[in-house]
């Protein structure tokens, strides 16, 4: 009996002895977790004082030339005033380059913190946090990121699949090694000046639901674009993919100017022109190339500025036609931006309004002028005899007033209604327009078709 409970004090010995180790361990545990959370919560507060105007070019912003306390980029015009912030097409304020990275990259508090730091930010003791010497900063030269193999599928299936661009087209691009994928499975798109030498490059999230939107280390706006060629120059026509040989003098006929990369690569292949067109990102409110733009008007050139048909682009838009005297504004035929009507025209319904557009436009240029000048309710007339006309030349003379209506459905009259109307409003304003065009056009049709007969009998009869 002695002897057992001796063996049974050794085991309880060294069960504490046991338990004393676990629970020593533990501690240390808690108090390396407790050193962490102190020196996360330290880094924290070095960051979030950090001069806004470096971490805001850090994020691909640009500064603005007129304005030395506003940053731009494609998706925010952001003014600073020491450690606060308002984006103005956001509608929305902070404080400290937390919230700033937080804002612009739609990230949470700790990948925030995360990105300051791994962006090599110096970060200073706390108590000097709030003592930064606010000078001029030197732009670092550019730095191409480094192309990453192994993530290029993502991101071309990013593209082709959630973006709808043509994978022909992608395919080709990344040939010409103008769009690749980098380490962190960013779309890279090569910007070059107008003489094609690479001046930097814009970077677009994929993986996961990223929003990330921004520019490579050393990228300034206004010395490169990201740009898509296609047309008749390199003798592929109608169905000519982006090329990497520089336009000829001559044979560039269109610019077309949008917001980003990947609009510019959405309405060269929505495009039907057969012209040479070059379409050029501006990256929204980044810069144009005015010099180059005001010598192609100059020399009978047609631009389009075809930013996003929302209030932030259509006020891009005024301010570029205002630099740009000659160059005309277009928007998509629906959606807010072209990358959003090319994925809707894959639809079959959107093919459908597509080609019934396509056929309306045809209709009102071959209207005269005269017409045209007269208002858009006397272009649909027109537009509307010639529906009924050629519906009745080719022996397709039953449902008129449904031809009629699918046409009309894409005029421009009807366009502006839909964007300024509710839904119940603009259906039944736009049937009784439909139905009153029709019978106009048919009545003003048998009116000229009887002159014909009667001067056709007149001319019998002598």
């Amino acid at each position: 009996m002695i002897t057992q409970l001796g063996h049974s004090s050794q085991k309880l010995g060294h069960n504490n002895e046991q338990y004393g180790q676990v629970e020593q361990r533990f501690r240390g545990v808690n108090q390396q977790y407790g050193r962490v959370q102190q020196d996360f919560r330290e880094l924290a507060n070095q960051a979030r004082n950090m001069p806004l105007e470096e971490v805001a070019e850090r994020l691909g912003l640009e500064p603005d030339r007129y304005d030395s306390n506003k940053y731009k980029s494609d998706a925010h015009i952001i003014s600073i005033n020491d450690q606060r912030f308002y984006d103005h097409l956001n509608m929305k304020g902070g404080g400290g380059s937390i919230d700033l990275v937080m804002h612009v990259q739609q990230s949470n508090f700790k990948e925030a913190v995360e990105w300051l730091n791994g962006n090599s930010i110096d970060l200073m003791p706390v108590k000097q946090a709030k003592s930064f010497d606010k000078k001029p900063l030197e732009r670092q030269p550019f730095e191409p990121p480094v192309p990453d193999k192994s993530k290029w599928l993502a991101v071309k299936d990013y593209l082709v699949n959630k973006r709808g661009l043509p994978e022909s087209m992608v395919d080709t691009l990344h040939k010409q090694g103008t769009v690749y994928a980098d380490s962190k499975q960013n779309a890279v798109f090569v910007r070059k000046n107008m003489i094609g030498e690479v001046t930097g490059a814009s970077l677009r999230g994929t993986y996961q639901d990223s929003k990330f939107k921004g520019l490579a280390k050393g990228t300034t706006r206004d010395k490169g674009w990201f740009t898509v060629q296609k047309g008749q120059a390199d003798g592929r026509g109608l169905g000519g993919f982006p090329h990497e040989r520089p336009v000829q003098e001559g044979e560039l006929e269109r610019i077309v100017l949008t917001e980003s990369p990947i609009d510019s690569i959405s309405a060269a292949a929505i495009s039907q022109k057969k012209e040479t067109t070059l379409f050029i990102s501006t990256d929204g409110a980044g810069s144009i190339p005015l010099q180059y733009l005001q010598q192609k008007l100059v020399d009978g050139k047609q631009i389009l500025v075809a930013y996003d048909n929302d209030e932030a682009g259509n006020k891009m838009a005024h301010t570029v036609l205002e630099k740009l005297p000659g160059a005309q504004r277009i928007t998509p035929s629906y959606g807010k931006d072209w990358n959003e009507q090319l994925i809707q025209s894959q639809n079959p319904l959107e093919q459908k309004k597509q080609q019934f557009r396509q056929e309306y436009e045809r209709l009102r240029d071959v209207i005269h002028p005269n017409i045209r000048s007269a208002g858009m309710e006397k272009v649909d007339i027109a537009v509307a005899m010639w529906v009924i006309k050629e519906a009745v030349d080719s022996g397709r003379s039953d449902n008129l007033l449904n031809r009629v209506g699918e046409v009309l459905c894409q005029s421009d009259l009807l366009k502006q209604w839909k964007q300024s109307m509710s839904e119940n409003e603009y259906k039944k304003k736009a049937k009784e327009h439909i139905i009153q065009t029709y019978e106009q056009a048919s009545y003003y049709r048998q009116k000229i078709l009887a002159e014909r007969q009667r001067n056709q009998n007149i001319e019998f009869e002598r």
